[in-house]
């Protein structure tokens, strides 16, 4: 076993917005969260031994960009380390290259 393995193991994954069902291939769980103030709160109350890894994040509407922008902002002030990812159709894709 190497040493990453423990870590591997324990870190978590939140889904915040409308995920779809992602297979499970014994790599990471996401944990579903209602809220970003669910998210906030987990991250500033994660122990060490259950560390958020990342955050993957699926905007309700395409066009409330901002929306994204201020939640990405919120969760870099409670934890500069944590992955953010966006999931998005293309319609978002077209609205954040403009």
């Amino acid at each position: 076993m190497n040493a990453s393995a423990p870590r591997r193991r324990r870190r978590r994954v939140l889904a915040l917005g409308p995920i779809p069902e992602i297979a499970d291939d014994g790599g990471v769980k996401l944990e579903p969260a209602d809220s970003l103030f669910d998210v906030l709160g987990l991250i500033a109350t994660c122990p060490a031994r259950e560390p958020i890894e990342a955050i993957v994040m699926a905007p309700r509407n395409p066009r409330a960009l901002h929306e994204i922008i201020r939640s990405t902002e919120a969760i870099r002030r409670i934890d500069p380390t944590v992955q953010i990812l966006l999931l998005a159709d293309e319609a978002c894709g077209e609205t954040m290259s403009n």
